[in-house]
């Protein structure tokens, strides 16, 4: 009765609890009429079940259990997490004696993060009788014996096999790392250190500011893009804004680039990481007006790689990678979301591109929606239109394209157009740095054009993002129009507040 009895017991345990039995050398299942082990990886804390035959258990073996148990719990590694249960398996009616030894034994904690827990289980009674202090056990493993005898021991066991179930389990939590070495994350490291320091000699050498120079060796920058220099999507994952900025995206890159380049073998690891770093300038460029530089967009599509890797193999998951590489994507959105100056929306971009290829390289054979690789083919060619679509259809890139038409018509001195487009402009709720820009254009042009009421008003706008120049043009304003007792009052304040302009001095003394 009690092989077959314990066998059931242990096929429950990995059905549904994920517990793996001992196996001898051949792989095979070993069932043991007297005592026998299964283990859990549970988010990185080891769980240990020991199911023993009490009957055949004597009251000296079962005080040494207890004894050698302690021994090897405080021989494991002091941060190891460790919960060892001892189940007392009986036949029916647990001796008293042996019943009483196993309950002065129970200590709990023996040391450390190294616990204890013990039980009793009459299988003739079908009951379990836990010797345990705390107020609950976390891992409900007294509530899933009681589970197995009022449930899961009427169910019909037959099929799938107890060796069907642990080969599945096996197959769930087999990682095989496709790439003994993790050459390519090293290079990218490099590459990136020898670009920033290139650039950080030769801005120091030639004097030319260091922005400036991102600007000119690739940065993500919407004007540009628009205007044709699509290669702006690649090169920014290549430069970076300070050595801070490098050396954590260095140090990042190195911790999930190491993993994600065993897991995924060189060609698809890099392949993951161009696309990522790709989507995240693309998304950059649809949702942020902003200037961007840097390889985390690429960095995040290798968590979000990752963690679709932890989806498709569960027991990875539980192993505590999943619940890791989870909380350090949420954390780094959090942070982003709640500082200024960082690009999260390459972050989140770069995140669904390496989640999104991820899943076209799956090799799950399960016959699930969110495996089938055509599906993340079409996910990602949607996303990826899409958002391309929105980049260069959205209010900040219509603004852009009617700045660029206002500077041609500019200089083309034709000034009702560049009314026109000055008004569409501001209309659209500019940046101040736009705005700043507009109505200066506009307030020329309505010079030009002799509507003065029109070119006061923008001027007193203008006073407000920029004291100095709003003064200056509300003075150049009103000289054209010949009130020129108002132009010398705008003048001086412009002058006062550091307008320097060649014409302020001569506007001043032919008022004189």
């Amino acid at each position: 009765m009690y092989t077959n009895e314990i066998k059931m017991i242990m096929k429950s345990f990995t059905q549904y609890k994920d517990f793996m039995p001992l196996c001898d050398e051949e792989n095979k299942i070993r069932i043991d009429e007297k005592d026998n082990i299964m283990i859990k990886d549970y988010y990185g804390t080891m769980i240990v079940l020991e199911l023993m035959n009490g009957d055949l258990f004597s009251e000296e073996e079962i005080k040494q259990y207890f004894v050698d148990v302690k021994e090897k719990l405080l021989g494991i590694k002091k941060n190891t997490i460790v919960y060892y249960f001892g189940m007392f398996i009986f036949d029916s009616d647990p001796p008293i004696e042996k019943v009483k030894i196993i309950e002065d034994n129970q200590v709990d904690k023996v040391a450390g993060n190294k616990y204890l827990r013990s039980m009793v289980v009459d299988l003739e009674k079908q009951s379990v009788v836990s010797y345990l202090n705390a107020k609950r056990d976390k891992f409900c493993v007294k509530e899933h014996l009681e589970r197995y005898f009022d449930e899961y021991k009427k169910i019909d066991t037959s099929t799938p096999s107890f060796e069907e179930i642990v080969e599945k389990k096996r197959m769930e939590s087999n990682v095989e790392f496709k790439s003994k070495d993790s050459i390519i994350t090293y290079i990218l490291i490099a590459l990136n250190l020898f670009i920033f320091v290139i650039m950080g000699i030769y801005s120091w050498e030639t004097g030319i500011d260091y922005n400036k120079l991102l600007f000119e060796f690739g940065s993500k920058e919407n004007t540009s893009i628009i205007q044709g220099q699509y290669w702006r999507f690649i090169t920014p994952m290549f430069l970076h804004a300070n050595i801070m900025h490098v050396a954590l995206n260095c140090y990042t890159l190195y911790l999930i680039g190491k993993l994600s380049e065993r897991i995924f073998g060189k060609a698809k690891f890099i392949t993951i990481y161009f696309i990522a770093g790709i989507l995240g300038n693309i998304f950059s460029f649809a949702f942020n007006s902003n200037p961007g530089v840097g390889a985390s967009g690429a960095i995040f599509g290798l968590f979000g790689a990752v963690l679709f890797k932890c989806i498709e193999k569960p027991a990875l998951f539980k192993s505590g990678l999943g619940p890791n590489i989870l909380g350090a994507i949420l954390i780094n959105l959090f942070y982003g979301f709640s500082k200024s100056g960082i690009d999260n929306f390459a972050h989140l971009g770069g995140l669904i591109g390496g989640f999104t290829v991820a899943g076209i390289f799956n090799e799950s054979r399960k016959r699930l929606l969110y495996f089938n690789r055509y599906i993340y083919v079409l996910l990602a060619l949607i996303i990826t239109a899409s958002t391309v679509w929105w980049g260069f259809n959205n209010t900040q890139s219509k603004t852009i394209r009617l700045a660029m038409q206002l500077e041609q018509d500019y200089k083309a001195q034709n000034w009702k157009a560049v009314e026109s487009n000055s008004k569409e402009i501001l209309a659209s709720n500019p940046d101040k740095n736009m705005k700043t820009y507009v109505l200066k254009s506009i307030i020329n042009a309505d010079i030009f054009l002799m509507k003065y009421d029109d070119a006061v008003n923008y001027s007193k706008n203008l006073i407000e993002l920029d004291p100095k120049d709003g003064h200056y043009c509300l003075g150049i304003v009103y000289y054209n129009a010949k009130k020129l007792d108002l132009a010398k009052e705008e003048m001086l304040k412009a002058k006062s507040l550091g307008a320097n302009y060649d014409n302020v001095d001569t506007i001043l003394k032919s008022i004189k």
